[in-house]
């Protein structure tokens, strides 16, 4: 059983998400009778259009579960591949097929028609893949699909954006309430310790405010998973916001 995925947008918790998404393709593979003989081998292919292992700098990192020392498998119902377009580009090309599949992806996310038509020349395989393209270009509906996930996609960095200004301007304000609040209570508990305190109440105050008005924006856009983890407030306060 293969399970495809494609991430455009970076996280923080892919790591598990990816692992999360095989632990329920495998449960899934067990027949009636529940027998465990039955469990099928499970593969999770990851195609990121962003760096998600500092540990080193290969494109392609497969992951299995062996022996901590002697790396026996385990089992071999368990792969995980994750693809990393952003160092593929700084490779050299054409190493292996996996190369010249990334090759025909890029060509044809930046609608590069002259080198689709020449990959297709080479092999049999790449015409016929240049082809589905071709088709599902034509196809109107596929179009509106993707301009809908397009936009979703920009929309969402926009909102990013705009979140990071919002929480520049929250720390401005923040500060400016701080110093207030912290002369006043200065006043009575001492001007140094009171001014210190004010200031970090006040920045934290108006930060927690600019995450939940950027998460009332992403409402229409994202679920509530990642949502909590993008803008950085409990789940709970998201469910509280979608039921407003």
């Amino acid at each position: 059983m293969y399970d495809i995925e494609v991430q455009i947008n970076e996280m923080n918790d892919f790591r598990k998400r990816s692992l999360y998404y095989w632990s329920r393709l495998y449960g899934e593979t067990i027949s009636n009778a529940g027998k465990y003989i039955n469990l099928k081998k499970c593969v999770v292919i990851s195609l990121l259009d962003f760096k998600l292992f500092k540990e080193n700098d290969n494109y392609h990192n497969i992951f299995k579960v062996k022996e901590k020392d002697q790396e026996f498998l385990l089992v071999d119902d368990l792969e995980i591949h994750y693809i990393e377009l952003p160092k593929y580009k700084l490779e050299n090309k054409d190493k292996t097929t996996l190369d010249k599949w990334l090759r025909f992806i890029e060509y044809a996310a930046e609608n590069r028609k002259d080198e689709l038509i020449e990959m297709a020349g080479e092999e049999e395989v790449y015409r016929l893949a240049a082809d589905r393209l071709k088709k599902l270009s034509a196809d109107e509906i596929k179009q509106q699909e993707y301009y809908a996930r397009e936009k979703a996609w920009l929309d969402a960095r926009s909102t990013a954006a705009f979140f990071e200004e919002k929480e520049r301007k929250a720390e401005e304000r923040g500060l400016k309430r701080g110093i207030e609040r912290g002369i006043e209570q200065g006043i009575e508990q001492g001007i140094e310790q009171g001014i210190e305190q004010g200031i970090e109440q006040g920045i934290e105050q108006g930060i927690e405010q600019a995450k939940v008005e950027v998460a009332r924006k992403l409402l229409d856009i994202l679920d509530d998973e990642t949502i909590s983890v993008k803008v950085g407030i409990s789940i709970e306060e998201v469910k509280r916001l979608r039921e407003e």
